[in-house]
């Protein structure tokens, strides 16, 4: 009973097993997420910008207004927002936008001179949102703008974090997607409205400046400057200059790995079809831009 009794008394000892470190995300999902916080609002207000027509549907304009604080615009017709001021900078948000970009990019291209930029771009990106919400917050950006100031601050979160991971850990240059070019040219195809913003803002400025003009309630020439043949190359125009900026890049990124045939000659069609829908789309602009004065004024 004595050697029982002892062994009731013992303490029972579990062996724990080591659990594993948690893996760290790797730097090149935080920046697709970081390219995509501030990526998506950027497009919204862009393509609000350019196809004013969208402005008198308020849904479109709500979200447009909403997300501005991240680009630094103001809404699609500030006298519709209030608490917006008519001088709202958009320097801050447009420095970040363009070291996330730069970001990006350089841990896609596998050279150890574009590394280098990465913590300095990262850095840049984070300091730019940081501020760029504490601008926004204290010039009306609060109700009119609140999701974008939260997705400035998320973007600064984001940023620094990259920063930090690429200055304590190793990171290893991911492997660029393949068919690049074509996954941009079909994407923007399918999202029609990106591509008809990028016409107009490569062909068809005085077009928008007449479509912006033109009050909100006129619905009937708003849908006539977009319905008529012009978009159509407008779109086209798009499409080619989102290809041919996708090809370059896949170019710069294949360089000692992959075969620069294909990206080479998708840059090339595209340049082709860029310079011909262009020039084609300019003409019909201007000819819109005729007839819609002879035919209004």
């Amino acid at each position: 009973m004595t050697s029982a009794d002892e062994s009731l008394n013992t303490p029972i000892h579990q062996e724990v097993p080591d659990q594993p470190a948690k893996t760290p995300q790797p730097v090149d999902k935080y920046a697709r997420t970081l390219l995509a916080l501030v990526g998506i609002p950027t497009l919204v207000v862009f393509v609000g910008q350019w196809i004013p027509e969208l402005g008198r549907w308020s849904f479109f304009q709500t979200i447009s207004d909403q997300v501005a604080p991240v680009v630094g615009g103001g809404p699609i017709m500030p006298e519709s927002a209030f608490g917006w001021p008519g001088d709202h900078s958009g320097f801050l948000p447009t420095i970040g936008l363009l070291s996330v970009v730069v970001l990006r990019l350089s841990l896609q291209i596998k050279s150890d001179i574009a590394r280098i930029v990465v913590v300095p771009a990262a850095g840049s990106a984070a300091v730019s949102f940081a501020l760029g919400a504490v601008v926004a917050l204290f010039t009306g950006g609060i109700p009119d703008g609140t999701v974008g100031v939260l997705l400035s601050g998320l973007a600064a979160a984001v940023a620094g974090r990259i920063a930090y991971q690429v200055m304590s850990t190793p990171v290893d240059a991911p492997v660029p997607p393949r068919g690049l070019a074509s996954v941009a040219a079909i994407a923007t195809g399918v999202t029609v409205l990106p591509a008809i913003a990028l016409g107009r803002w490569a062909t068809a400025e005085p077009l928008v400046d007449v479509a912006s003009s033109l009050p909100r309630e006129n619905s009937d020439v708003f849908l006539w400057l977009f319905t008529d043949v012009a978009t159509l190359l407008q779109w086209v125009t798009g499409v080619a200059l989102a290809a041919f900026v996708a090809a370059l890049v896949e170019t710069a990124s294949s360089v000692g790995r992959h075969s620069l045939v294909r990206p080479i000659v998708v840059a090339v069609v595209a340049l082709g079809v860029l310079i011909v829908a262009g020039g084609a789309a300019a003409d019909a602009n201007t000819d819109v831009v005729s007839r819609f004065f002879a035919t209004y004024y």
